[in-house]
């Protein structure tokens, strides 16, 4: 994975920050910068998720209005653009001629991407057996979290799967975070954040065996078993499913009495919100109707929606 240490000198508005881990905004050497309306801020957001991509004026109509576009898309779009620039710097927001439009910016300046390395770091050193560094790193990954990303506009169907992905990487972080904190031997102070945690996702079977191995460790070997007994009966009524391997040894090794080794490195989906694999529709949308949502994983003057 490549590091960024640094922004380029070469790369415009070398003051500029993106905040997309909660409402979108955008910081300038000035100040923060105003985004403008709501299409303004959505298209915006579009182009953040796919920073240095080309995205072609049909693909950004159908992210902002749907199937049903205005007549004026197009000119609508020029005029976000030129406002945009105007909030953000006139090199930001490049046209590719008849291609369409893209956004300079480079991963140290977008906080989800930031977010990212450090998590990155964070799995890394639990992998090389050092929870005390995991647990920092991931810390100050999970402190760039201020809301749910694109607090306002996560339910926009240009958004909602990006949204949703980055959602599951941030509790996968949280997990993993526990994961350190567990192994540096804090469990009792784990336990009530588990218990809100379980409360939160009653189906995530990794946090219950966080919960449990915390419980007994903290002496507390029947509410351990209870916690237990509880995913399983919620899971086999939701889903009719017995509960995975790793619930069913922690269950074993707590009736043998037996000490446990570390907790495991878990699996990790990423390690970055963005990667560059993904293939979102909002790339291989040219000029025809997508049969899904895109997925991209970011007062008007009269007669401008």
């Amino acid at each position: 994975m490549q590091r960024f240490s640094m922004l380029s000198d070469r790369h415009p508005g070398a003051g500029v920050l993106f905040h997309i881990l909660g409402p979108l905004t955008v910081r300038t050497e000035h100040g923060p910068a105003d985004l403008g309306t709501n299409k303004q801020r959505l298209l915006l957001a579009v182009l953040l998720c796919r920073p240095e991509k080309v995205l072609s004026t049909d693909c950004l109509a159908y992210a902002l209005w749907g199937d049903k576009p205005p007549s004026s898309a197009a000119s609508n779009i020029r005029l976000y653009v030129h406002r945009l620039r105007r909030a953000l710097g006139r090199d930001r927001i490049i046209t590719q001629g008849r291609a369409g439009y893209r956004l300079r910016a480079q991963p140290p300046e977008i906080d989800a991407h930031r977010f990212a390395d450090l998590v990155h770091d964070g799995h890394a050193a639990f992998g090389a057996g050092d929870p005390h560094r995991a647990s920092q790193r991931l810390r100050s990954a999970l402190s760039l979290w201020r809301d749910r990303p694109f607090t306002g506009m996560e339910d926009e169907p240009a958004l909602q799967a990006e949204a949703d992905r980055m959602k599951e990487i941030h509790l996968s972080a949280v997990e993993l975070r526990l994961d350190a904190d567990l192994a540096l031997g804090h469990h009792v102070g784990l336990v009530p954040e588990l218990v809100g945690l379980v409360a939160e996702h009653p189906l995530r079977e990794h946090l219950h065996a966080q919960l449990m191995l915390a419980l007994y460790r903290s002496g507390r070997q029947a509410e351990a078993l209870d916690v237990y007994r509880r995913i399983r009966r919620l899971l086999v009524r939701e889903l009719g499913l017995e509960p995975g391997s790793e619930l069913r040894a922690m269950e074993a090794m707590i009736l043998s009495g037996a000490s446990f080794p570390s907790p495991r490195l878990p699996s990790f989906p990423g390690p970055h919100p963005l990667p560059e694999g993904s293939r979102p529709l909002m790339e291989s949308h040219q000029g025809k109707r997508p049969s899904h949502s895109v997925d991209i994983g970011v007062g008007s003057p009269s007669g401008v929606q």
